[in-house]
């Protein structure tokens, strides 16, 4: 029941998501050599392997857009993007922690124009946690701190959609 509910807001989150990954893909394609540079500066990869980086980036973001918009690759796709959300906010985490904010982290369209802060790693965790909303195999045996969160979002009740007494949380 709960599933059946929660697909409207599953393929509208998709289509978001889908959305910010090509969003992000143009980005780094109008700016190729200021991201060749985010790369070695902000991620750290070595000079030599930057290009092969930075097309492996764009390939992935572009393929986890495609996948997510097919109900068939769908689940494919999120947990493409998720992993890939996941990478960025490590990312993000290693230059706070290493008190390097000023670095260009290549999330905006604009080259550093904001420095590294929580909003970002905020933006990339909340990224990766819709992702994995959309690639969870079954809403109605999501854990129950998920299904609480759904349940808000959906706007219901917990008593219409108690779970069954199959569900593994459940005894």
């Amino acid at each position: 029941m709960l599933a059946d509910m929660m697909q409207p807001l599953v393929g509208a989150l998709s289509t978001m998501l889908a959305l910010v990954l090509v969003h992000a893909a143009v980005i780094k394609l109008r700016q190729r050599a200021r991201m060749l540079g985010v790369l070695h500066e902000f991620a750290g990869v070595p000079p030599r392997w930057v290009k092969p980086a930075y097309a492996i980036a764009v390939a992935i973001e572009l393929a986890a857009a495609s996948a997510l918009v097919w109900p068939s690759t769908q689940r494919i796709g999120a947990g493409t993007a998720a992993a890939l959300w996941l990478c960025y906010t490590s990312l993000l985490l290693r230059a706070l922690l290493r008190d390097r904010p000023e670095v260009d982290c290549g999330c905006d369209s604009a080259a550093g124009d904001r420095p590294v802060d929580g909003m970002k790693l905020l933006r990339t965790t909340t990224l990766a946690v819709a992702a994995a909303i959309v690639g969870w195999p079954n809403l109605s045996t999501a854990p129950l701190g998920l299904q609480a969160f759904l349940n808000i979002v959906a706007g219901t009740d917990r008593k219409s959609t108690r779970l069954n007494s199959s569900h593994p949380y459940r005894s």
